[in-house]
């Protein structure tokens, strides 16, 4: 074999490894469905709490891509009740969150199918809280939504199935500022989701 075919398998085989190292090249766009659960936070009703939405992705190097995502999130409810002499009175609460942010992922490009990265993000939430209570002779309900400015850091991993497609896990802590006077609502989100790129 000739140096000069040495060389252009060498060129040809490092090519190859590489091309699975990058995560999202330049100028290419990935879009991604997730859906989970909402682990903790001081913003849930109860359990069972879910999360799920949609990412896409705009590559500026093989390391930084710039995000955007909407995510609905069920945060809970609880139903109670309790009888006297009366009567039984019934109770509902719920609450749930659309959050719409922006932000960067960091990228880490290596030569396996996997690619581990971590992210931050900023933006807005618009959080919804439900109640009503039911007894003899009474009924109420009431409702309320209030908009507040959010950020979100986490990380994960996405694993690489064609060179188009892929699995995604991600875990990320949401914190939502409700103003200065008042304690910082939070959750961590543990979601899976596919991704395609373009």
């Amino acid at each position: 074999m000739t140096q000069r075919k040495v060389i252009l398998l060498a060129i040809g085989f490092c090519s190859c490894a590489f091309s699975q190292s990058v995560d999202l090249s330049h100028g290419k766009i990935e879009i991604r469905g997730f859906g989970g659960g909402v682990n903790a936070g001081n913003i849930l009703v109860a359990q069972p709490a879910f999360s799920a939405g949609a990412e896409g992705a705009i590559g500026l190097n093989r390391f930084v891509a710039v995000t955007g995502d909407y995510a609905f999130d069920h945060l809970g409810s609880t139903d109670d009740s309790f009888c006297f002499s009366g009567g039984c009175s019934q109770s509902h609460a719920s609450q749930q969150m659309h959050e719409f942010m922006g932000g960067f992922r960091f990228s880490i490009p290596n030569r396996s199918r996997i690619t581990p990265y971590a992210a931050i993000s900023a933006g807005g939430v618009v959080l919804h809280e439900k109640f009503s209570a039911n007894s003899p002779g009474f009924s109420s309900s009431e409702s309320d939504s209030m908009t507040k400015f959010a950020f979100a850091i986490g990380g994960g991993a996405n694993y690489r199935l064609t060179q188009r497609t892929g699995l995604n896990v991600d875990v990320r802590g949401v914190a939502v500022s409700f103003g200065f006077n008042s304690t910082p609502g939070w959750m961590v989100c543990t979601t899976g989701g596919f991704y395609f790129r373009f």
